[in-house]
C-alpha cells in the first residue's frame, strides 16, 4: 500500500476516533463504563466477522495457538484498560483535560518504542512530535495561559493518564504481532467483549437500561463501526507500513478535529485562532514523518 494511502486512511481514522470522544462523553451519563466497553466491542466483533469473510482484503490466517498469550495480553493492555479508563474518566473530568492528556500519546509511545523496542528518536522527529503537540495544546487552551495554569487533575485526570500509559504500550507491542492487522484487531475484539461480560451484568443492566434514550444508543454504535472496526484495522496498517511512533504521531489530529466536529455538530463559534493552531498539528505532523521516512532511505 502506497504513503499516501496509509496516510489518508490514518486521517480519516483520526476523524472517527475524535467522534468517540463526543459519543463517549454523551454516553457516559447513561450507560456505565464496562458495558459500554462489553458492547462497543461486542457490535464491532459482529460488524468486522462477515466482514473478514466476505471481504478478504489480507491473506488467509489460521489462529494459532502460540498467538493466543499476545493476544490476551494485548486485549488486556489496549481494548480493555484504555477502554474502562477512558469511559471511566468521562464520568468526572472535561472534554479539555482529558484531550491535553491524550495529546501525550506521540510523546508515551516514542518513549515506548525508544525502550522496548530500541528504536530511535532523531531531532527532526522528536521536533515534530513537540511541534504538533504544541498545536493540541494551543487548540485546547485558545493560547490562554489562565485556561493552562486553572487546570486540576482530578480523579477523572488520573484514570485518562493511565488510559493513555497503556495505549501507548498498546500500540508500541502490537508492532510484534505476526498476523494479518484487520485478524489481530478482530481476536483483540473478541477477546474484550469476552473479558468485559461479566463485569457489564454486575453494573445491573435493568437499572438503567429503560433510562438510555434513542441517541445513546447510536452513539455505542457508532463508537462500535467507525472509531472502532474502521479506525483500528487502519491503525494496524499503519504500524505495519510507517512504524509505532509515526502512527501515534496522528493522534494529534484528535483535538483539533474534536474542535471542528464541535463547531458541526453543537453549533459554536468557529475562530480563526483554530485554524493557526491547526497548521501547528499539521506541521509537526509533517516534520515527523518526513524524517522518519529519511531515516529508513537512509538505512536501505
Amino acid at each position: 500500500m502506497s504513503r499516501k494511502k496509509v496516510y489518508t486512511l490514518m486521517l480519516i481514522a483520526t476523524w472517527f476516533w475524535s467522534g468517540a470522544f463526543i459519543a463517549g462523553k454523551y454516553c457516559a451519563p447513561y450507560i456505565p463504563p464496562f458495558t459500554l466497553v462489553f458492547l462497543r466491542f461486542l457490535i464491532a466483533s459482529a460488524v468486522l466477522w462477515p466482514a473478514l469473510k466476505l471481504f478478504p482484503i489480507e491473506e488467509k490466517y489460521r489462529l494459532k495457538k502460540s498467538d493466543m498469550r499476545f493476544l490476551v495480553n494485548t486485549s488486556v493492555i489496549g481494548m480493555f484498560g484504555y477502554h474502562v479508563l477512558f469511559f471511566a474518566s468521562l464520568h468526572y473530568t472535561t472534554a479539555i483535560n482529558a484531550s491535553i492528556i491524550a495529546a501525550v500519546n506521540p510523546v508515551l509511545t516514542a518513549v515506548f518504542c525508544a525502550v522496548l523496542l530500541k528504536q530511535f528518536v532523531n531531532k527532526q522527529m522528536l521536533g515534530g512530535i513537540l511541534l504538533s503537540l504544541a498545536g493540541v495544546l494551543m487548540t485546547i487552551t485558545g493560547m490562554n495561559l489562565d485556561v493552562v495554569a486553572s487546570l486540576s487533575f482530578n480523579r477523572g485526570d488520573i484514570f485518562m493518564i493511565a488510559a493513555v500509559a497503556l495505549w501507548c504500550l498498546y500500540i508500541t507491542v502490537s508492532r510484534k504481532r505476526t498476523m494479518p492487522p484487520i485478524h489481530f484487531t478482530f481476536y483483540n475484539f473478541v477477546i474484550t467483549a469476552i473479558l468485559t461480560f461479566p463485569l457489564a451484568l454486575s453494573e445491573n443492566p435493568l437499572s438503567w437500561m429503560l433510562g438510555a434514550g434513542a441517541a445513546a444508543w447510536l452513539a455505542v454504535a457508532y463508537m462500535a463501526v467507525c472509531p472502532s472496526v474502521f479506525s483500528y484495522c487502519v491503525m494496524q496498517v499503519g504500524i505495519k507500513e510507517l512504524g509505532s511512533q509515526r502512527t501515534a504521531v496522528f493522534y494529534n489530529f484528535v483535538p483539533a478535529f474534536s474542535m471542528l466536529l464541535a463547531v458541526l455538530i453543537l453549533g459554536e463559534a468557529f475562530e480563526l485562532i483554530k485554524v493557526i493552531t491547526m497548521l501547528f498539528i499539521v506541521a509537526g505532523v509533517v516534520i515527523c514523518q518526513t524524517a522518519g521516512e529519511r531515516m529508513e532511505k537512509s538505512r536501505k
